[in-house]
């Protein structure tokens, strides 16, 4: 039989005061980030579907009772912004696979090969003078050796520049990944009787694939969204969405309703990218954090 003569378990305690006004002003601070963060993009959201009469009243309206597709259709059905969109991204994919393929070789041999007369650091050191660069200071080299070899108003132009604009980068992102990586996999696979090149291929390769996804979606949005080099190496043929968003500011007005709705349109790829793959962004800004 039970006991029902045992005692009830006591009730947890509740928290201090203290606890809870300190739980409740991290949460305050957290809503006020949020907000701070999300208010311009349902701003920008909402320029696009608002009348062009909504634009300018005071106080502004943020809840507007009536809507409109019509900024969308004016953006979006413009064969040249359809091109624009098309050169963006045909861009972006190009740049970026180079840049990270590259990248991840350069910095694998870095990280694994040492040289003589150690040009590993001098290499390293040549690396990081290049980030060092401002870009706006070398758009203009870029500018006249692009005319030099006929390739202005190109995509080639733009994917030649931004590879050796994220390169860098992306050396360094892989180099501090495959210094963390263990050797002791690598070294069974010498046992084996892999080559280097079998080792890079079949065992370093696959384990690289978080770390290659972080540098490929940062390197990916920011050529995505370049301006600087698009604007001053194209001028019709090879523009992206970023000069062609910029061109609806012009002398006498601003097309508030398309230039936001084409800034939304130009918004939904990068978001896609970062959803697709949060998975590998986590574990490749994660790798190596903890150490046992």
């Amino acid at each position: 039989m039970t006991d029902t003569t045992a005692p009830l378990a006591a009730p947890a305690p509740a928290p201090p005061v203290r606890t809870r006004l300190e739980t409740l002003a991290l949460y305050v601070c957290l809503f006020v980030l949020l907000a701070v963060i999300i208010f311009p993009i349902y701003w920008l959201v909402l320029n696009s579907l608002k009348f062009q009469r909504d634009f300018f009243t005071n106080p502004p309206v943020y809840f507007p009772p009536e809507l409109t597709l019509g900024h969308w259709g004016e953006a979006m059905g413009n064969p040249l912004n359809q091109r624009y969109m098309l050169n963006t991204a045909v861009v972006a994919v190009i740049s970026t696979f180079t840049a990270t393929a590259a990248g991840t070789l350069c910095a694998y041999v870095l990280a694994r090969i040492r040289m003589r007369w150690r040009l590993n650091g001098i290499l390293l050191f040549a690396i990081l003078i290049c980030r060092l660069f401002p870009p706006v200071s070398l758009a203009i080299p870029y500018y006249l050796l692009m005319r030099q070899f006929g390739l202005l108003d190109t995509q080639a132009a733009l994917v030649i520049a931004y590879t050796g604009l994220a390169l860098p980068f992306v050396t360094w992102m892989m180099l501090t990944f495959f210094q963390d990586l263990p050797k002791e996999v690598e070294r069974a696979a010498m046992v084996d009787g892999c080559t280097v090149v079998q080792r890079f291929l079949w065992v370093v390769l696959p384990m690289s694939v978080p770390a290659m996804a972080v540098s490929a979606t940062f390197v990916f949005i920011a050529v995505w969204n370049e301006l600087l080099y698009a604007i001053t190496l194209t001028t019709l043929n090879a523009k992206t969405i970023p000069v062609a968003i910029a061109s609806f500011v012009g002398d006498n007005a601003l097309a508030w309703g398309p230039m936001s709705a084409l800034s939304v349109a130009s918004f939904v790829p990068v978001l896609l990218l970062a959803l697709a793959a949060q998975r590998y962004l986590i574990r490749g800004l994660t790798f190596g954090a903890v150490k046992g």
